[in-house]
């Protein structure tokens, strides 16, 4: 199912009144929330390590992030930036909770969220083929 994959700062959100109703805790890296209608058919909230898979291409976040190291590390050994939108990934992430408040729920019907902090971590972890070998991105990412 096509969902959005949406990325939220809970901790910050919260400080900032923004979502007051929302009350759920930060995310783990490789956890995630889902609303209802993204919820797989056989999803049981008592069965613990309900996994969605995420699989779409990072081309662009990873080309601007690459090229911003590049120029901020010129004596560096440049990192790959040239992803395409050939280069796709597919991450597992841990359902923790679904929910269908205003906050997630109203602009796109089927979406997953992830913390903003663990987000470029989660993401090193499963880099498309191009970037795979590159120890440095992903330490960068991390």
């Amino acid at each position: 199912m096509k969902s959005h994959i949406t990325i939220h700062d809970i901790q910050r959100e919260r400080h900032n009144e923004i979502g007051r109703n929302f009350t759920h805790p930060p995310l783990n890296l490789g956890e995630c929330f889902i609303n209802e209608k993204s919820k797989p058919k056989d999803y049981d909230p008592l069965k613990a390590s309900k996994f969605v898979f995420l699989k779409f291409s990072p081309h662009e976040l990873l080309n601007q992030i690459t090229s911003d190291y590049n120029r901020m590390n010129p004596d560096a050994r440049p990192l790959f930036n040239n992803f395409t939108e050939l280069d796709v990934v597919v991450m597992p992430c841990k359902v923790i909770y679904v929910d269908d408040s205003p906050k997630v729920g109203q602009k796109y019907p089927h979406h997953v969220t992830i913390e903003y902090s663990q987000a470029l971590k989660l993401l090193s972890y499963y880099l498309p083929y191009a970037g795979d070998k590159d120890e440095e991105l992903k330490r960068y990412l991390r």
